[in-house]
């Protein structure tokens, strides 16, 4: 199969896998766009993660701002679906372990899945690389 031009990451800039993949597309060109998903997002980090959800806020192309006042599982939970809509595949750096609550990684991938996107699947603790449709 031929490689496709990627057109845009769409990323919540979370702390750890989120800001990696966007650090990584940012460097061969891929513009990001952030869905932040509640108004005081930026509690949700600390020290260099908050340094660097700044940083990488500041290079996105789009910003899209969910309705949400607060934090809610609601509010990841639609921030999720809308990325899952916006693009045609997704790459879900995840353990395959139930989340601790809605819109949590297993919740958009469930989604990703019934939606017909394909979702490639790395394993952060193995390493392991998987198709799931």
């Amino acid at each position: 199969m031929a490689d496709q031009a990627v057109d845009l990451t769409w990323t919540m800039l979370a702390a750890g896998a989120d800001q990696l993949v966007a650090e990584e597309a940012l460097a061969v060109g891929v513009p990001i766009c952030a869905v932040i998903p509640f108004e005081e997002y930026e509690i949700d980090f600390e020290g260099e993660d908050r340094d660097g959800y700044r940083r990488l806020l500041q290079k996105c192309s789009t910003i899209v701002r969910m309705p949400y006042q607060s934090r809610s599982d609601r509010a990841y939970e639609e921030a999720g679906r809308m990325i899952v809509d916006k693009g045609e595949r997704v790459l879900a750096i995840w353990d395959g372990k139930a989340s601790d609550g809605r819109g949590g990684t297993a919740e958009i991938v469930t989604y990703s899945v019934s939606a017909g996107r394909p979702v490639d699947r790395i394993d952060p603790y193995t390493g392991t690389f998987e198709h799931l449709r």
